[in-house]
């Protein structure tokens, strides 16, 4: 009893940022009934808060884990637990001036909330864990699609949202018992030492000892978690969602559920498949997901850019455009478990995680710093001339729609190049050809990029936008910018952390 309570206190000491931000969102629900604050109070109040558990933050050398620890710390928590602070502080940013007064408490509580939800997630070192990180980002992400709007579009999306994340949620719990019912124990070290040992009397014997229940678990879990980056077939909820949630809820569910989907497929994947000492390519488990990825990223970038040819509406053309993206990193994750790499494909999906989250966060600020309550923006049309009423907002959208597309000198063309240099130098010939069919795809996307680049420069606006960005929109837009920049010219830096995150077991 002694040494859990000691555990206890050690593990607290590892999570005490996620505990902050649980207590306080937790807090903001409880203080809603008694205080009456302005939005910006809740705001500022949030970024605090905030910025208080990044400093919190344990340093990415520390290395805390048992075989009987819920939680770890190391590398790959680190960075990700970071990605998920810098995402949360950005969307009270945008937030600042644009939440009612009347549910201003709820709405950074629930973002709160959800930012723990990410941050616990890629500590999880426990099936349990991980399951529940998981349902923390998803139940308030349901309040917040409803909560600023109560029309019937919304009512809509959200319901839609939550019966099909319920669905996800019970596939995900039955694909975790079927790998608790393989090994006896819900702890990913223990998980992952039992893969260890079927490999090794896999080696020196005739037969097959991997269970097939493996194989079930690993089909559940990516169909799962695919519902959570939007990946096809799992996507179909995502244009309607985004078409009718009000933008400040889109902006989050294009980023966090797809932070938190990849951590959580990288870390059941690299608990089943990534074995150290083992080869991968050998294992009938590792060859078996490496298909199943295969066909997804591939579905999943024809869907989304053949289906975003033909949107008018913005946000459902980015909904497509995140469904495409989603197959461009699933390329990284399937490459991560074949051998002969020359660019690692892990590496490469963490480092596109990053410059997606930039230039998908930078398009989304500028089009709600263009909301006003006269005009909205909606339809590409709406964008019509804007180089002329806000010139410098056209120029920084068509670079972050340029990163999209993939094009020197953004990050976006480096993120693309190293996954496809990861597909093209694996052993198997059907990587080689989806490395050529992301090649096509990054073809086919650019046609709607450019066509709404073509809107803001090349047509008069009937009606012209006048709204005044304000001082925190211009934060989040202009550090997003500088880092699609940044990670083109200085990439070594981030890109050697990316592989020694991926290398830590």
């Amino acid at each position: 009893m002694q040494g859990v309570y000691e555990w206890m206190i050690e593990a607290s000491r590892w999570v005490r940022p996620e505990m902050l931000l649980l207590l306080a969102g937790s807090g903001y629900f409880l203080a809603a009934v008694f205080v009456s604050a302005k939005s910006r109070s809740w705001a500022i109040a949030s970024l605090l808060i905030v910025l208080l558990a990044a400093i919190w933050l344990p340093s990415g050398d520390a290395d805390f884990a048992t075989p009987a620890s819920f939680f770890r710390h190391d590398s790959f928590s680190h960075f990700l637990r970071g990605l998920g602070l810098g995402l949360g502080a950005a969307l009270i940013l945008l937030s600042w001036d644009r939440i009612p007064d009347r549910c201003a408490a709820e709405y950074f509580g629930c973002l709160l909330l959800i930012i723990a939800g990410v941050n616990l997630v890629s500590a999880a070192n426990d099936l349990i864990a991980l399951f529940l990180a998981l349902e923390l980002v998803s139940i308030p992400t349901y309040v917040l699609l409803y909560l600023l709007r109560a029309d019937d579009a919304a009512q809509e999306a959200t319901l839609k949202y939550f019966f099909l994340s319920v669905f996800s949620a019970a596939l995900l719990l039955y694909g975790l018992s079927f790998l608790y019912g393989a090994t006896g124990s819900t702890n990913l070290e223990v998980l992952r030492g039992a893969v260890r040992q079927w490999l090794e009397q896999e080696s020196t014997s005739a037969s097959s000892t991997l269970p097939p229940t493996l194989l079930i678990a690993m089909i559940m879990i990516v169909a799962a978690l695919g519902f959570r980056v939007t990946a096809a077939p799992f996507h179909f909820y995502a244009p309607d969602v985004y078409q009718g949630a009000p933008l400040l809820p889109v902006t989050l569910l294009s980023l966090i559920p797809k932070v938190a989907g990849f951590a959580g497929l990288y870390q059941i994947v690299s608990a089943t498949l990534l074995i150290p000492g083992a080869d991968a390519a050998a294992s009938p488990l590792a060859a078996s997901a490496s298909g199943l990825f295969w066909i997804v990223a591939l579905v999943s970038m024809f869907m989304g850019n053949l289906m975003g040819l033909w949107q008018d509406d913005l946000k459902r053309l980015l909904a497509y455009s995140g469904i495409a993206h989603a197959g461009y990193m699933i390329v990284g994750l399937g490459t991560g478990c074949s051998s002969g790499m020359i660019v690692e494909g892990l590496a490469g999906l963490f480092f596109y995680l990053i410059v997606y989250s930039a230039m998908t966060l930078g398009v989304f600020a500028i089009l709600i710093a263009l909301q006003s309550r006269d005009r909205t923006v909606v339809n590409v049309d709406d964008l019509a001339g804007l180089s002329k009423s806000h010139p410098i907002l056209a120029v920084v959208m068509a670079c972050f729609l340029f990163c999209l597309m993939g094009l020197p000198p953004t990050a976006g063309f480096l993120a693309k190049l190293n996954l496809f240099l990861a597909a093209w130098n694996t052993e198997q010939r059907l990587y080689r050809v989806l490395a050529l069919v992301m090649a096509v795809n990054a073809a086919i996307g650019a046609w709607y990029y450019l066509r709404v680049v073509g809107v803001m420069f090349l047509r008069d606006a009937v009606k012209p936008l006048s709204v005044r960005v304000t001082w925190p929109a211009w934060i989040v837009i202009l550090l997003c910018l500088f880092i699609v920049f940044w990670l083109f010219f200085q990439p070594n830096t981030t890109w050697t952390w990316m592989e020694a995150i991926t290398q830590r077991r």
